[in-house]
């Protein structure tokens, strides 16, 4: 047996088997010694835990004694604490009961002056009843009074009525005569407009006419452009095969060619743009945008030929060069 095992029972035993613990332990520990054959002794240690184990029970033997105090103290307190809110509880009771009965005394009286109050109201209806009998006569002469008075109030409002109305009359009559006067001017204008309208007229049929001569002169010397242009280029390759060796004329010659179709060139040029100018001068006004849209057009198209030819002119040059 080890000692763990021999110190187990002592400590499920109550404080007053301590002493009969004790002799067991001291057999056992008598054993113990005899068995270890002269060795040291382990009494004393066994002995030891066994007092603890006595303290640690006689401490929660006084643990559970006050915990049993406490217990009483705190049923006490609570009968203490029932006994007080119970007699509250009877005094508030009591305080109900007086007020409920208070009001109830209240009412009664309360009920019994609105039974006063009525009987007085009926008998104040009796008496306004009977000044409302007394006071029909009095309504009757006021009606009578108030019929004469709105008659005459009626009369009054017909004759300011009348005179507000010849008033008006009077003020239409002179703003008429003003209107009257101001659309006499304004026709007087209106003729006068129309009349410089009509030599407007006359003007734009003339600059229509000259429009139309103006159009035609473009068209031609535009084809006049056009041959100076081919012209032109045609000199040039003149004067291109005559540089690479070719027979022709004489460089001085073609140079002097040249010169006279550049200032023709630039003349025709010149005279384009101040027909061109007329022509956007001259042209109706509904009809402006349109036929400046034209006359750009015509010029860009001019121009696009002119590209086209020197482009052509110069792709003919670079021709004949790869063929030599």
């Amino acid at each position: 047996m080890t000692q763990a095992q021999s110190t187990q029972p002592s400590a499920s035993h109550s404080a007053t088997t301590v002493p009969r613990d004790q002799a067991a332990a001291e057999i056992r520990c008598a054993n113990v010694c005899f068995s270890n054959n002269g060795g040291p002794c382990t009494c004393d240690l066994a002995g030891r835990l066994d007092y603890d184990l006595w303290s640690l029970i006689q401490h929660f033997e006084k643990a559970r004694k006050t915990l049993d105090n406490y217990r009483e103290i705190a049923q006490r307190g609570n009968l203490e604490r029932s006994y007080v809110l119970q007699q509250q509880h009877d005094s508030l009771n009591a305080r109900w009961s007086s007020s409920y009965g208070e009001l109830q005394k209240e009412a009664q009286k309360r009920a019994h002056d609105l039974q006063k109050a009525l009987k007085d109201l009926e008998n104040m209806k009796a008496k306004l009843k009977e000044q409302a009998a007394d006071s029909q006569t009095t309504d009757m002469a006021l009606r009578e009074l108030r019929a004469t008075v709105e008659l005459q109030n009626r009369e009054i409002v017909r004759s300011r009525a009348l005179h507000f109305q010849v008033e008006n009359l009077e003020r239409e009559m002179a703003e008429c005569k003003s209107v009257n006067q101001a659309v006499e001017a304004v026709l007087v204008m209106k003729k006068q407009r129309i009349t410089e309208l009509e030599s407007a007229l006359e003007e734009m049929s003339v600059k229509t006419k000259q429009l139309a001569a103006d159009k035609v002169e473009h068209e031609s010397l535009k084809l006049q452009f056009v041959a100076l242009e081919a012209e032109h280029a045609e000199t040039l390759d003149i004067a291109s095969g005559l540089f690479e060796g070719e027979v022709g004329s004489t460089p001085a010659e073609l140079i002097s060619q040249n010169r006279a179709l550049g200032q023709q060139l630039r003349e025709l040029r010149a005279e384009n743009g101040s027909l061109v100018e007329r022509l956007a001068g001259f042209g109706p006004e509904r009809d402006g945008s349109s036929h400046k849209q034209r006359i750009d057009g015509g010029k860009e198209q001019v121009l696009d030929c002119i590209v086209v030819e020197s482009t052509g002119d110069e792709g003919k040059g670079r021709k004949r060069r790869r063929a030599k």
